[in-house]
């Protein structure tokens, strides 16, 4: 089983892949885990097959905690 860490701001999601006999590789930036969450808090993770298909889909939560975002998103439009 593979093994997912959600972060904090700066950093970025890491997806951990199982390569058996507890050696774990990181593949965040190859599966393009690392783009999708970098500069948001992770506010949680898990494994869960939506689609029934035998294969457990990762499911990421992030966001910010910073009121000053979307002062800055709006301002940027």
């Amino acid at each position: 089983m593979s093994l997912a860490i959600s972060h904090f701001d700066i950093e970025y999601a890491i997806l951990y892949r199982d390569d058996g006999g507890m050696n774990f590789v990181d593949t965040s930036i190859p599966s393009g885990i690392a783009r999708g969450t970098q500069g948001y808090a992770g506010w949680g993770d898990a494994f869960v097959d939506f689609a029934n298909s035998g294969w457990q889909d990762l499911f990421l939560v992030n966001g910010h905690v910073y009121p000053q975002i979307d002062i800055l998103a709006r301002a940027t439009r």
